[in-house]
């Protein structure tokens, strides 16, 4: 699944983990979800408009959506809204604080710590939309309010949302939903490939938009191979706790994790809990990653560059590190199709450079491609090799004990 930002972040911090790591293992994608592609429904509770003027087209997926059911929202212009909710892989009950889609799971309502004290909120308590962890159109979620939502931009078209203070504004039925129990919700996603990823070289990373108010918390939690799930983040609205989250409503968190050695799946799970009338959290553009294992993409792009070398045809290239990447193919060649190939090598390094009597003076194309199963990402660069050094006898670009003996021949023959 495409992820709408850059990796440059991502691969920044990749690349300092690889200096812990096994030298020459490729650094792999090895999950990513931005959510564009799960199905939106119509509005039904929040009350607000995006799309036409008379109907919502699109609006969100989570608790309250029934699908093969009727459209409630039925004030609908052109296009016309079909009559019933078509949801493909979305399964739902409504109203009992569950829903999944394409592998993730969503639970609303739950005792999060196992050990009692707050009551939590019941299913079919607050605003339907709002239920839970929610997949919105961005859109619609800044129609239902700003506040601050606004300043999410790294957010793009389809979101991920948990937000009590939205949900805790809806009582129809004269019932204060924060008065009933307290917001406890966490999504959970499909298991994630990590055979044969080195270990503690996994990376999270994900955008974030976070407001704390009052008692809300929120976490990322991991779990390998079917086990336990461990806390690897805490926000918290207490001011006075070490784990205390000012407002930051559009950043890029990014978390390394543990992975133990041999695991060989992995899920991770965003929670909030806690929460009464306060604000919220929203993701988007989650992406793990980590050294070694199966990339689900094709290699990112990458930067090509060449030191500098004068009086010499030995050429040194590196190039920056291309997210996915198993192989670098390097190849020179005398025409831009490199048809009249000079020098090709294959390396899994992110550096090469050619060898004494590998090229002559004269102009060369030189192209590095960064390749996997899945496809290829290259480089193309034209350089001019100059051999202008008067003492190279042979000549090769280096000056070395072979010139001076051929010197000496020379001088020996007057």
């Amino acid at each position: 699944m495409a992820i709408k930002t850059n990796q440059a972040v991502l691969l920044a911090l990749l690349g300092a983990a690889a200096g812990s790591a096994v030298a020459g293992e490729p650094l792999v994608t090895l999950f990513s979800e931005d959510f564009e592609s799960f199905p939106l429904t119509v509005n039904q509770e929040e009350g607000v408009q995006t799309g036409t003027v008379d109907c919502v087209l699109e609006a969100f997926l989570g608790d309250g959506v029934i699908c093969g059911g009727a459209n409630i929202n039925t004030e609908c212009g052109e296009p016309p809204v079909p009559a019933t909710v078509d949801c493909g892989d979305f399964m739902n009950t409504a109203f009992d604080g569950t829903w999944s889609y394409n592998g993730w799971t969503q639970l609303f309502g739950y005792d999060w710590d196992g050990v009692g004290g707050s009551t939590a909120a019941q299913p079919g308590v607050g605003c339907a939309e709002w239920q839970g962890w929610t997949v919105a159109a961005k859109d619609f979620w800044l129609s239902a309010d700003q506040q601050l939502r606004e300043e999410f931009t790294k957010g793009e078209g389809r979101v991920l949302v948990a937000d009590p203070d939205e949900w805790d504004d809806y009582d129809p039925f004269g019932i204060d939903p924060d008065s009933t129990g307290v917001f406890n919700t966490c999504f959970t996603s499909p298991e994630i490939n990590v055979d044969g990823v080195t270990e503690n070289t996994i990376i999270v990373r994900f955008d974030s938009s976070w407001r704390p108010e009052d008692t809300q918390k929120a976490a990322v939690n991991v779990s390998f191979d079917g086990g336990p799930f461990t806390q690897v983040l805490l926000f918290e609205s207490d001011s006075a706790s070490p784990d205390f989250k000012p407002d930051a409503t559009n950043e890029t968190v990014e978390l390394a994790i543990s992975n133990p050695m041999g695991a060989t799946t992995m899920e991770i799970q965003f929670e909030m809990f806690d929460a009464t009338n306060d604000w919220w959290w929203a993701v988007d553009n989650i992406q793990v990653a980590g050294q070694g294992g199966e990339p689900v993409e094709p290699p990112s792009a990458f930067d090509l560059s060449i030191e500098q070398f004068n009086d010499t045809t030995v050429v040194p290239l590196s190039w920056s590190q291309s997210l996915n990447a198993v192989e670098y193919d390097i190849i020179f060649a005398n025409d831009a199709d490199f048809n009249d190939v000079v020098v090709s090598e294959t390396t899994s390094d992110l550096s090469f450079s050619t060898a004494s009597g590998d090229l002559l003076a004269g102009a060369y194309w030189v192209k590095v491609i960064a390749r996997n199963d899945l496809g290829t990402s290259e480089n193309v660069v034209r350089i001019g090799v100059d051999n202008n050094c008067f003492v190279d006898l042979q000549p090769n670009g280096t000056l070395n004990f072979f010139d001076v003996s051929r010197f000496l021949e020379l001088f020996n023959q007057g």
